[in-house]
């Protein structure tokens, strides 16, 4: 048993024993498992004398009104109840599974955000009311590369989090033949029995070891449900008490592991000149923390007396920890850059056909019938059927029962950027490329990009192309930072992204209406097209790649709503060239300041 997996079945064996962790995030899990999982801590918590409680998965189709309350058909006509996040308390908790955490609906980021690890919470909607104490435990699954883009607010609602990447059944013998029952049952042999449950003290020592590994956190979230999986690790082996192995196991299951601090040699010229140490003074800040740490959740911990001395050193949350730690919570980086406006619909920049072309992610009121949700219409007017009719028993519909579709909207604009890595040497490209890439921020735009001329690239005579849904994507970061090389295929190049705008504004089902090429090279092709397709170069190329980039980029000059920009830097010896490919693209030619003029001024 390889150890991602053996963390993963610890953990989910913890989240068995402690019903009060409330939000897990598991990164790169295949979401079959994550629903055998969740289905195998219903069948404990059945086992353990109550009643099974429901397992709900929740996606990119669920709306507000699938959440907080539901419309149902009875003999009487409409009845409304609770949604299904909505808990009760004749009911277990519910154990809600997420498979994609990035792509899950705005009404589902906004009822994690709202109800995971609250005190209280309720749903007021349609004439249906309740108030009630959220109980449920929340499990997501997202990809590692989507992480650092979701907001910060909706992963702190999840503080446990662990690799889960590559964990596959070996008796699955393809993907058709895979399904939930036959996951659960090699996930249940390989956990077994439902573990042990009980409420082990914390010590006094337990509890500043997890002071110390969570850091000066700005919340006490992650401090209780790292404290939460210590004592149910020490309940797992049937302890009374949580000791510091305890806190230690669960930081290893985590992958929190600190860097060992290098040992100080006390210098004696450095302690002849130190001046007398001061009186010791109690610290309350300490006093307090770990206070509150053991009245939460009913953690009993043996009296902790005030210290004196000198404010213990403690760990940084993302300096002093491993880096298993800075990947599993990106948010604690000043640099992370989340999805903007995460948790609300994003303005259209383009009314009409184009906003309403998108994916169907619910329904709104409408004084028109352009794009009419017929269900939601029908079922707003049946709300009133009783009332409208008069005992007729026909139905109604009034204008103010119009709904029309809430749809995500498309994209609008578009980015495609070509990167020449060769020309990467002596100049920064980052102050000029920072205007074009904060409109395409700001603008929402897809991206498509392209690269080529760089050390590590797999065909160097070819260059490579990719489609991001936004700047977001870590790739597009990992592309601006590679070192440069040699081989310039920049005929092939301009004939991709040729392809790629061609693609954007005539075969996507919602077309963009700007689209910006952006050419980041010094014009110098030294690898023809013909040469780049059959992937070996001729003894003498000559002149035949720049030839055939300004062949290629007449393709580009024949679309219409194309905004076409050659940068290219002011260090080569040939400044010519730049300008004949702009011209062959039908755009123009900026030339940033060198590098190394930005260092003399």
């Amino acid at each position: 048993m390889n150890q991602v997996l053996d963390r993963f079945l610890r953990l989910v064996r913890c989240l068995a024993a402690a019903p009060r962790l409330h939000g897990v995030l598991f990164v790169d899990l295949d979401p079959l498992l994550l629903t055998a999982a969740g289905r195998w801590l219903a069948d404990c918590a059945q086992a353990g004398g109550g009643g099974r409680p429901p397992v709900v998965t929740l996606g990119s189709w669920h709306t507000d009104d699938d959440l907080w309350s539901s419309v149902k058909f009875t003999a009487s006509g409409l009845a409304t109840g609770p949604g299904l996040i909505v808990e009760t308390g004749s009911e277990p908790a519910p154990v809600f599974l997420v498979p994609d955490l990035s792509t899950a609906s705005l009404a589902v980021r906004r009822a994690v955000v709202t109800t995971a690890g609250a005190d209280t919470a309720s749903s007021q909607r349609h004439g249906f009311s309740a108030v009630w104490q959220p109980r449920a435990r929340w499990l997501a699954a997202c990809h590692r590369e989507a992480l650092a883009n979701l907001p910060a607010h909706l992963l702190d609602r999840f503080p446990i989090r662990c690799e889960a990447g590559g964990i596959v059944n070996p008796d699955r013998v393809s993907l058709d033949a895979a399904d939930d029952e036959y996951e659960l049952a090699w996930l249940g042999r390989l956990l077994g029995p439902p573990p042990l449950t009980g409420s082990p003290v914390f010590t006094a020592e337990a509890l500043d070891r997890i002071i110390e590994l969570t850091g000066p956190a700005p919340g006490m979230r992650r401090d209780i449900a790292f404290g939460r999986l210590s004592r149910a690790l020490a309940a797992c082996h049937g302890a009374d008490t949580v000791s510091v192995s305890d806190v230690d196991a669960g930081a290893a299951l985590l992958g929190v592991v600190p860097d060992a601090a290098p040992e100080r040699v006390p210098d004696p010229l450095t302690q002849a000149l130190e001046p007398e140490p001061e009186p010791a003074r109690e610290i309350p800040d300490r006093r307090s923390r770990t206070e509150d740490m053991a009245l939460v959740d009913g953690m009993e911990a043996e009296p902790v007396p005030l210290r004196s001395g000198g404010v213990p050193e403690t760990l940084g949350r993302l300096e002093h920890a491993g880096p298993a730690t800075a990947e599993l919570f990106p948010e604690d980086r000043g640099d992370a850059l989340s999805e903007p406006m995460a948790l609300r619909e994003w303005w259209h920049r383009h009314a009409g056909s184009h906003a309403a072309r998108g994916q169907i992610i619910g329904s709104q009121r409408t004084k028109s019938l352009r794009d009419l949700a017929v269900l939601p219409t029908l079922l707003e007017a049946a709300k009133f059927r009783a009332v409208r009719s008069g005992g007729a028993g026909g139905l109604v519909i009034q204008p103010s029962d119009l709904r029309r579709h809430r749809r995500r909207p498309e994209p609008a604009a578009a980015l495609v950027l070509v990167l020449d890595h060769s020309c990467h040497r002596g100049w920064d490209w980052a102050p000029a490329l920072a205007s074009y890439l904060r409109w395409a921020y700001t603008a929402r735009a897809v991206v498509s990009l392209v690269e080529f001329g760089y050390r590590s690239a797999p065909e160097p005579l070819r260059a490579d192309r990719y489609r991001a849904r936004d700047l977001l994507d870590p790739r597009v970061v990992a592309s601006l930072n590679r070192e440069p090389g040699s081989a310039s295929p920049l005929a092939h190049a301009i004939d991709l992204a040729a392809d790629e705008l061609r693609h954007l504004l005539r075969r996507r089902r919602s077309p963009v209406r700007e689209a910006l090429l952006l050419v980041v090279t010094d014009a110098r092709g030294n690898v023809p097209f013909l040469d780049s397709t059959r992937g070996a170069v001729a003894t003498v190329v000559g002149s035949r790649g720049v030839a055939d980039a300004n062949e290629a980029a007449k393709a580009v000059g024949q679309l219409r709503g194309v905004r076409a920009v050659v940068l290219t830097p002011d260090l080569a010896p040939y400044p010519h060239l730049a300008f004949d490919l702009a011209e062959a693209l039908g755009g123009r030619v900026t030339s940033p300041v060198p590098f190394a003029d930005q260092r003399r001024k």
